[in-house]
């Protein structure tokens, strides 16, 4: 089996309210699927992260088309770690050269799913089961939450089980600590709370005066404190901070992860399959951390493909904590793809089905009616997201 073609479409959906995190807000939401289909018919589909900002379906485009695809059609489908080392091998001088290390990987990653899909469909048997897992009761988190929390929004994550939440702080210092205690208040003392502050914090003495004050709220872990090139400052803050810290999801390669590990900047580990590298990248990253005495918890916040394959991860490797899961209505969740799965949660879990690749039906009446060329994507999105941090 070789592969013939591989594509990359986009989908655009208007979300009811607006995302706003420390790094910006967004008013319209994409999906982006990279699709390998092989010289026996199959198609196998993966994800790659276009969250923010919004014109980055421009770029995607260019990096699967021009520089990825040209190495891809031709060669064996079945070897998908070859393919990826290979890739990754002939593709990051090109990413250190132009400057775009995130944007090559963000575009590889879509193309190993679209690989990882594609041999478990030819074997007819699911991603996580061929690779040698067994778990399939999948444990998820609600993401997504405030700067403002809707309680409506929490109430129906807890109806569905769930006992973890994480919440957007890196704003004003009273007005986080406010919301934290009202999620707190809202889910009792036996729940899991998380805080994300998207990089929202410029000093490691600022993160930390902000930790300590939320500390008494009984924090699992608190995000992404400094900026993501900071490991430094991030490593700081770790060694002092009462509450553990995580990041990763805007780190590339397991070289990356590995050195932070090393230097101590981080206790959670979240590497993102659709921006990492891929399935390939995140199954040794989540195979590594143990070694390092260190937790780790997918970061996700995107389509029904990269969350299915997140799923299909974390049953397969050991040590991670659990799934993240969007709050947020998000069509490129719910109706890109037949239910239940990824879309149904019950007793806080995701099951995993029997069913051959991610396990995913896509919907393609959906997806024609939503799909949009490269150079449309982006262009009713919030131009606010071009105007940087709040």
């Amino acid at each position: 089996m070789r592969i013939a073609d591989v594509r990359v479409r986009f989908f655009r959906y208007r979300p009811p309210n607006p995302l706003v995190s420390s790094v910006g807000s967004r008013r319209v939401r994409l999906l982006c699927l990279v699709e390998v289909a092989s010289t026996s018919g199959l198609v196998g589909v993966g994800e790659s992260w276009v969250n923010f900002p919004s014109w980055v379906a421009a770029e995607r485009h260019a990096t699967v088309v021009e520089g990825v695809a040209p190495l891809l059609v031709g060669h064996d489908a079945t070897d998908v770690v070859d393919t990826h080392h290979r890739l990754k091998a002939t593709l990051a001088p090109v990413g250190r050269q132009s400057g775009i290390t995130g944007a090559v990987s963000q575009a590889l990653s879509g193309v190993d799913l679209a690989l990882w899909d594609l041999l478990a469909r030819e074997r007819d048997v699911p991603v996580y089961r061929m690779l040698g897992g067994g778990r399939s009761r999948v444990p998820v988190y609600a993401s997504g939450l405030g700067p403002q929390l809707d309680e409506e929004i929490v109430r129906a994550q807890m109806a569905r089980g769930i006992r973890a939440f994480k919440i957007k702080v890196g704003f004003d210092p009273v007005e986080d600590y406010t919301q934290v205690a009202r999620l707190r208040h809202m889910v009792g003392e036996d729940a899991r709370i998380m805080v994300d502050a998207n990089q929202g914090w410029r000093t490691p003495a600022e993160a930390l005066q902000a930790i300590k004050r939320l500390e008494p709220l009984q924090l699992d872990w608190v995000e992404e404190p400094l900026p993501c090139d900071d490991w430094e400052g991030m490593a700081r803050v770790a060694a002092q901070s009462p509450v553990p810290i995580s990041a990763g999801e805007n780190l590339y390669g397991r070289e990356a992860f590995a050195w932070w590990a090393h230097r101590g900047a981080f206790t959670i580990a979240q590497p993102d399959v659709t921006k990492v590298g891929g399935f390939t990248e995140a199954w040794a990253i989540a195979q590594m951390m143990p070694a390092y005495g260190l937790a780790w918890a997918p970061h996700f916040l995107g389509g029904a493909v990269g969350l299915a394959a997140t799923c299909h991860l974390f049953a397969l490797a050991p040590g991670g904590i659990a799934v993240e899961l969007d709050s947020n209505p998000n069509a490129l969740r719910e109706e890109v793809v037949e239910p239940p799965f990824p879309t149904q949660v019950e007793a806080g879990c995701i099951m995993l089905p029997d069913a051959p690749g991610w396990g995913i039906t896509l919907r393609e009446d959906w997806l024609a009616a939503h799909e949009v060329a490269w150079h449309e994507a982006w262009q009713e999105a919030d131009r606010s997201a071009a105007q940087g941090p709040r």
